[in-house]
């Protein structure tokens, strides 16, 4: 394979990851999503954190749930919204709130994306009701990134 035909396997390998994370990151799992996920298969690598990870992910989709849109939306509630967590963090999906100081949203990293988003002519949906700088729309951007890059 040439380097010209790796890169570009490698750019389309870079876009499903981003686009799952992206709609991981944006939003609970629906039955559609939940499909998707049972049937993804992971290539083998020669990372063993990474794939030890992809086994196990792999693995959590063919358990037997009574309910798994109910136990994904409570996972997705507890760890992004901080639901139920009074003394433990949140993994927050906004990049404002690990740079600034005060660890609040809509600060100099959202400024800077959404910048760098205009300087690309894009700009977000406006349906979507979230910050510039929420981790989803970030992986779109690499999304589009790396489409621009095969062009």
């Amino acid at each position: 394979m040439g380097q010209m035909s790796e890169n570009i396997l490698l750019m389309d390998n870079r876009v499903y990851m981003y686009r799952l994370l992206g709609r991981i990151y944006k939003e609970e799992v629906d039955q559609t999503l939940l499909n998707q996920l049972k049937m993804l298969r992971f290539n083998e690598c020669d990372e063993g954190e990474l794939s030890e990870g992809y086994c196990q992910f792999e693995a959590s989709f063919h358990q037997t749930h009574l309910d798994p849109l109910s136990d994904l939306a409570v996972d997705y509630a507890r760890v992004f919204l901080g639901a139920g967590i009074f003394e433990g963090t949140v993994a927050d999906p906004y990049e404002s709130v690990y740079t600034s100081r005060e660890r609040l949203i809509m600060q100099d990293a959202r400024d800077e994306v959404l910048a760098l988003y205009r300087e690309f002519g894009l700009d977000k949906d406006e349906k979507l009701n979230i910050p510039e700088d929420h981790i989803s729309l970030e992986f779109e951007f690499m999304v589009y990134v790396c489409q621009a890059c095969k062009e």
